[in-house]
């Protein structure tokens, strides 16, 4: 059989272990043979520490509050405030808009500076100062040759993404303001 035993630090278990219920010392009274004792506390655990025998058939684990002798699970976490997911998916969604798309099966960028560079591009294009079928490098670090026609689309698959990530940060900040949306988990899936 085995014994289980909690170390608390500050009222809170931080170590649970299982130990045999008998331990083996030297009888004094037999000229030191070994004997079966049933396992102390003190055995366990150095004696400057907290701790205490877990009762079967208790399921306590690292993490529960122990108080007047008694083990308690923790309390469920708080939920996040709505600033705190506000500030989420705001945060969520700039790393979506700006980690990329894939255009015609190659990747784009689609950070900042490229949406930057993306309208640069289609102004040189109407002022008819780009080369036809130009290299433009890709998010895999390869050049292609797009052609400006296909440069329009290529600009517009960027900004469709960025916009989509806008739309879903929208929608999903209504959802949080009407108490829809309460963990970043629901978040997390509204971007997926």
């Amino acid at each position: 059989m085995m014994q289980r035993f909690a170390r608390i630090d500050d009222g809170v278990v931080v170590e649970v272990i299982e130990l045999p219920d008998t331990v083996s010392v030297a009888d004094p009274e037999n000229e030191g043979q070994s004997i079966e004792r049933p396992l102390a506390l003190a055995d366990a655990f150095h004696a400057d520490l907290v701790a205490a025998i877990v009762p079967a058939p208790t399921e306590v684990e690292t993490g529960w509050s122990f108080s007047d002798g008694e083990f308690s699970p923790p309390p469920p976490p708080a939920l996040p405030t709505v600033a705190e997911l506000l500030a989420y998916a705001a945060d969520l969604r700039w790393r979506v808009e700006q980690g990329g798309a894939v255009w015609n099966g190659w990747p784009i960028h689609t950070d900042d500076r490229s949406q930057g560079k993306y309208l640069s591009e289609l102004l040189a294009i109407s002022l008819g100062v780009r080369v036809d079928n130009d290299p433009w490098k890709f998010a895999d670090d390869v050049f292609r040759p797009v052609s400006n026609a296909d440069f329009q689309d290529l600009a517009i698959a960027a900004r469709e993404h960025v916009r989509i990530a806008f739309a879903i940060e929208g929608s999903v900040q209504v959802q949080i303001e009407a108490g829809t949306i309460t963990t970043t988990e629901q978040i997390d899936t509204a971007f997926a």
